[in-house]
């Protein structure tokens, strides 16, 4: 099955490679660059679904993070059976992520979200949402516009793909 529309990848500990496919709504593993042994993944925690999945992160412990675009949420999966789904749609009371894109946790399990159409990056402690940090500006004045993918290093500095100002 050919994907339609694939947003989002990542290589996992033991070398296995996530793919978000946005079109077809859903995950798909394979082993390798060859494809093989694929295994989707579209429905979890019994009927729930993703809705147009874009960034994706694997943890060290094997838990999966999904930015689910159409349902404006991450799901936090255990595996690829879907097990033990938890969604976090609002943080900070009431507010919440419009066209999430990106996804990165870091070893502190600190979870960062490109949250493209609220030009912001946010970051949570965890799944519950707590201790919400938004950051819209940078170097003072300048500011995002459609920020999409995430990546923190080893030493905390946030790399972020900022699409409509065509620059990293």
């Amino acid at each position: 099955d050919s994907f339609s529309h694939p947003t989002g990848i990542v290589v996992d500990a033991n070398g296995k490679i996530y793919i978000s496919d946005e079109i077809h709504n859903r995950i798909v593993r394979v082993d390798d660059m060859t494809g093989a042994n694929p295994v989707t993944l579209s429905t979890f925690s019994g009927t729930d679904t993703f809705s147009q999945p874009t960034g994706i992160f694997v943890d060290t412990n094997g838990k999966i993070y999904v930015a689910d675009i159409g349902h404006s949420r991450i799901v936090r999966i255990d595996d690829m059976t879907g097990a033990n789904a938890v969604a976090l749609s609002t943080f900070n009371g009431s507010d919440f992520f419009i066209g999430i894109t990106g996804i990165f946790v870091d070893t502190n399990g600190k979870i960062y979200v490109s949250d493209a159409n609220h030009n912001r990056i946010v970051r949570v402690d965890n799944m519950t949402g707590a201790n919400p940090v938004i950051l819209s500006t940078f170097n003072t004045t300048d500011s995002f516009s459609h920020p999409t993918g995430i990546v923190v290093d080893a030493n905390g500095k946030i790399y972020v793909s900022d699409t409509f100002h065509s620059r990293i």
